[in-house]
């Protein structure tokens, strides 16, 4: 995706999830900085090699659902949370890839 269509799409997506949860403008701008946070995690730590499946993720999302799951097995905790997350950003890619590649007509 292009991030000019990146961008309006965040805004897209941020305002009506805004306006869904109703939000007040500092709950809406406490989010998207959350938002931001996460992004730039992303993109510093997906630039290397792909995980393997039995690897945990560097990543905030696991390190919080580790401890949530089994704090007593940690580190089986992480790679759980790890494919988790892993499930999670292939589901966004098909879900985004769907809603802006066009299908072919019949």
């Amino acid at each position: 995706m292009a991030k000019k269509d990146a961008a309006a799409y965040r805004r897209k997506y941020l305002g009506a999830l805004a306006r869904q949860q109703k939000w007040a403008m500092g709950e809406a701008l406490d989010f998207q900085r959350d938002f931001q946070i996460y992004e730039e995690l992303i993109a510093r730590g997906g630039a290397g090699r792909r995980r393997k499946p039995y690897e945990a993720a560097n990543h905030p999302f696991v390190d919080r659902s580790a401890f949530l799951l089994d704090s007593s097995f940690l580190e089986k905790a992480r790679v759980a949370a790890s494919r988790a997350l892993t499930s999670l950003e292939e589901l966004t890619e098909q879900v985004v890839s769907a809603f802006t590649c066009p299908k072919p007509r019949p």
